[in-house]
């Protein structure tokens, strides 16, 4: 996957949000895929990660949060 609009490089320290753009193969799910990342960062809590995927195909979005989430 390939990060969009320059949204790798973060633009603060607390809170980033990557844009994601490719071509998912493997596991039945071959196919584009969009994936949206947003983290925040507390010094108390940590980072929390939000993940948002939309695919062609069910088993794309599927492998995509498994491969990320555990």
């Amino acid at each position: 996957m390939q990060a969009l609009g320059g949204t790798e490089d973060p633009a603060s320290t607390s809170v980033h949000t990557l844009q994601l753009a490719g071509l998912v193969i493997g596991a039945g799910g071959a196919g584009k895929a969009l994936v949206r990342c947003r983290m925040t960062y507390s010094k108390t809590q940590g980072v929390a990660l939000e993940l948002g995927v939309r695919a062609e195909k069910e088993e794309a979005c599927s492998l995509i949060v498994s491969a990320i989430g555990g």
